[in-house]
């Protein structure tokens, strides 16, 4: 089935090439115009655009998804909800390259604009014009660090067809300008933006590096499980990933029964290292911005619940310091919002 996928996708982009790019792009943008019509004789007003690299007209046909943004200014019915929600399977059915689709609640996202990255945000342009706000945090680390993530995979497959996007987010996060070749290369270029200077977190992060790199290629390339490939790893390496990915760490270290034990000496491990405990404040603000954003499609199920209480407990160790209880906040409005009591 991989296989089969990888051949069609291939395929695709040859076809990409032949045809002139205003066409692709039209392709591309099908599914919006569809989904407008829809809503319109659903009788439900919204606004619905693309984001990323169709917004900007950077995609690469075959390759690219295409990402949505559903806004409305006025609170969904339940109903309603389910109405739209069968309107984006539909979309689905019909159009394979729909990527991820985004649902915007006026009065809701109020209450979770504090907690987006201003750099992640960049890349919805018409989101920012139609709910402006002063100021957001850019959250740098934890927007690069989710940014290689993603990508790990397609630059260790075909970095060539990425170039694009590296130049884009490179001068989105105002990184320095440097070719990358391949996936470790732009690993090494993003931590190098973390700013360690001393010679002693230099070596460290090193020693972060190839943590990190070790499992974007477990992950990404080989697919294996976290499970598989944390059970038998040093306490150092449960440490870093809990402090870069803790949504994703969380969720391995409790099922090998390493949570507690790691919490225990996460404190003293991060003292005195500014630059790690950052980056773990700001991907727990991303995954509350994240879980968020997918709340229309979803209820707040046991496992959600269960996540959110061990990110909870997770900022329970730093309870002395105020971005702590900034995001405890957030985790708190969460919970509302899944039982419908946000206000």
């Amino acid at each position: 089935m991989y296989a089969r996928k990888k051949k069609i996708q291939r395929l695709s982009i040859y076809m990409g090439k032949a045809l002139p790019s205003f066409v692709t792009h039209l392709i591309y943008l099908m599914p919006i115009f569809v989904a407008r019509f829809l809503l319109l004789i659903l009788f439900i007003r919204a606004k619905v655009w693309a984001r990323n690299s169709v917004y900007f007209k950077e995609e690469v046909f075959g390759l690219s998804d295409l990402d949505i943004t559903f806004y409305f200014s006025k609170k969904v019915s339940p109903f309603r909800k389910k109405q739209i929600l069968i309107v984006v399977k539909s979309l689905r059915l019909v159009f394979p390259f729909v990527g991820e689709v985004l649902f915007y609640e006026e009065d809701v996202l109020s209450h979770f604009m504090a907690y987006g990255s201003s750099l992640e945000l960049a890349r919805d342009p018409l989101l920012l014009e139609s709910f402006r706000v002063d100021k957001l945090n850019p959250l740098k680390k934890a927007f690069l660090l989710n940014w290689i993530l993603n990508d790990y995979h397609r630059m260790k497959e075909n970095p060539l067809l990425r170039k694009n996007k590296v130049r884009r987010f490179q001068q989105l996060a105002s990184m320095k300008s440097i070719s990358y070749i391949g996936a470790e290369d732009l690993l090494n270029g993003i931590l190098k933006e973390f700013k360690i200077d001393d010679e002693t977190q230099q070596i460290e992060w090193e020693s972060l590096f190839s943590i990190l790199n070790t499992f974007l290629f477990n992950r990404k390339v080989e697919k294996k499980s976290e499970n598989d490939t944390l059970k038998s790893e040093p306490m150092i390496t449960h440490h870093y990933l809990a402090l870069c990915y803790p949504q994703i760490w969380m969720g391995s270290a409790i099922h090998l029964d390493l949570f507690e034990e790691t919490l225990s000496t996460l404190k003293a491990f991060v003292e005195n290292k500014p630059v790690l405990l950052d980056t773990f404040f700001e991907q727990v603000s991303w995954e509350i911005w994240g879980l968020y954003t997918h709340f229309f499609q979803f209820d707040l199920s046991s496992e959600v619940t269960l996540h959110l209480d061990h990110l909870e407990q997770m900022l329970n160790i730093f309870k002395e310091d105020s971005r702590s209880s900034f995001l405890k906040r957030g985790i708190y409005k969460l919970r509302l919002l899944g039982e419908g009591e946000l206000l």
